[in-house]
């Protein structure tokens, strides 16, 4: 099986949930974002 990593985003007005799965390993990470705009991590 390919190795890559799913992410899903739950939006809404006041907060945004991801969830990231690597398909190989089965490993999970979970994020909960504020309304705050600045609050946000940058891209890489």
């Amino acid at each position: 099986m390919e190795d890559f990593t799913a992410v899903g985003l739950d939006v809404h007005k006041n907060s945004v949930v991801a969830c990231a799965i690597n398909t190989r390993t089965g490993e999970m990470w979970t994020r909960r974002f504020g309304h705050d705009p600045a609050g946000l991590p940058p891209c890489r």
